[in-house]
């Protein structure tokens, strides 16, 4: 499956974002690879950093399932704040 939008950036600096997912995930952020999690495996999580500046940035998500459960979440963390799911009201339709 492939998940397309924008993100609304609000601080600049350095951004952390985590993908949990059970089976592959893949995070891009205008066009460059943040978080790669490919592989068959249980429900695990990886992060990556991003800087970003104040705006509106093209996001996709992109995740396979091959077998056992399901699922895959996206957490952002703007610098100097804690860890949250990236909500819908921050994802734009493209």
């Amino acid at each position: 499956m492939r998940f397309t939008g924008k993100v609304r950036i609000d601080t600049a600096g350095a951004h952390t974002f985590t993908l949990v997912s059970d089976d592959g995930s893949r995070l891009l952020i205008d066009g460059r690879a943040v978080v790669d999690h490919d592989g068959n495996h249980g429900p695990t999580e990886r992060s990556g950093v991003m800087q970003l500046e104040p705006g509106l940035h093209d996001l996709v998500v992109e995740y396979f399932e091959d077998s056992g459960g399901q699922m895959v979440t996206l957490d952002h963390a703007p610098p100097g704040k804690a860890r949250a799911v990236l909500g819908i009201d921050r994802l734009l339709p493209q």
